[in-house]
């Protein structure tokens, strides 16, 4: 892969509007040719830009379309703070290593490009600045950055038990269970099972270190599928969606239901993964997001040559 390595950025005001115009993106803490719907559609969309940059710890499934790569640094070499979804618990992130090689701080990338177009002044300053103006809503509740950079502290502004005022958005004032979803199942004959994307225990999204990643990508079926497509545990397959195809490994699960492919997301598209070569790009009716359960997908044997 022919990919620039550049820290000069050396775009001033003048080379921004013509790029603007020819196609330019920025991709940074993310990579959408793996983690968007639909993958192949997202990597022509990609390939077409006059200029990309994608900054990134390592290379990507989209930083092959890059015209400049920009190396990031880790956790292990920035100072900052974290929250989950799952609690209500912010723990501090301190530096345990200076940068390694070219690598550079997201803020850092940002004020250097801040600089020359400009907008330099709004963006200057170091990590613990920055933290501590994101920080003022809960230092007025007693809580410092210095106690968050020793130890986990629990949110101030985080209720310990979700509405235990017991005040709820609801129409009726009261807690509602869901008891009808307005929502009918696409059905496509040729694509009779349902792929069902999840997360896997081995890695974070896409975040996979190259000697870690699966040989080859795996599904799970239940036995009534496997019964009916004449697979066995272990053996490879084709598994086919209205927009791509992959050949996997198939793992027979007598706990996976009837009419059901299980494929983690995160697996390599460059080598041969990539569960969104075969998901859809389909809006959800619901709100304004991907309709990842949506896709539809068949198996097909693999015929020894």
């Amino acid at each position: 892969m022919n990919v620039a390595w550049s820290w000069s950025l050396a775009i001033g005001p003048n080379e921004i509007e013509p790029l603007v115009h020819q196609g330019v993106m920025f991709v940074n803490s993310g990579n959408p040719v793996n983690q968007s719907p639909n993958s192949n559609r997202v990597a022509e969309a990609l390939s077409r830009l006059e200029f990309l940059v994608v900054v990134d710890q390592v290379l990507t499934d989209t930083t092959d379309y890059a015209h400049v790569f920009l190396p990031t640094t880790t956790f292990l070499e920035e100072e900052d703070m974290l929250v989950s979804w799952g609690h209500n618990i912010i723990g501090g992130v301190n530096r345990v290593i200076e940068p390694v090689g070219e690598a550079r701080s997201d803020l850092w990338i940002f004020q250097q490009l801040a600089d020359r177009l400009g907008i330099g002044p709004e963006m200057a300053g170091a990590p613990r600045d920055w933290l501590s103006r994101i920080f003022t809503p809960l230092t007025e509740r007693g809580v410092s950055i210095e106690q968050v950079m020793e130890g986990p502290v629990r949110c101030p502004v985080a209720p310990m038990v979700p509405f235990a005022d017991h005040v709820y958005p609801t129409r009726s004032g009261r807690f509602e269970f869901i008891t009808q979803l307005r929502h009918e199942p696409r059905l496509l004959p040729d694509y009779p099972l349902t792929l069902v994307t999840n997360y896997s225990k081995k890695w974070l999204l896409s975040q996979i270190l190259e000697k870690e990643h699966p040989s080859i990508a795996s599904i799970r079926i239940g036995t009534e599928t496997a019964q009916q497509y004449g697979l066995e545990s272990g053996e490879r397959a084709i598994i086919r969606s209205p927009v791509g195809h992959l050949e996997v490994e198939v793992l027979v699960d007598a706990r996976i239901g009837r009419g059901m492919v299980i494929m983690p997301v995160g697996t390599w598209i460059k080598r041969g993964g990539g569960a969104n070569v075969l998901t859809e790009d389909i809006m959800s009716n619901f709100g304004q997001m991907a309709a990842f359960g949506e896709t539809r997908v068949r198996l097909e044997r693999l015929v020894a040559a």
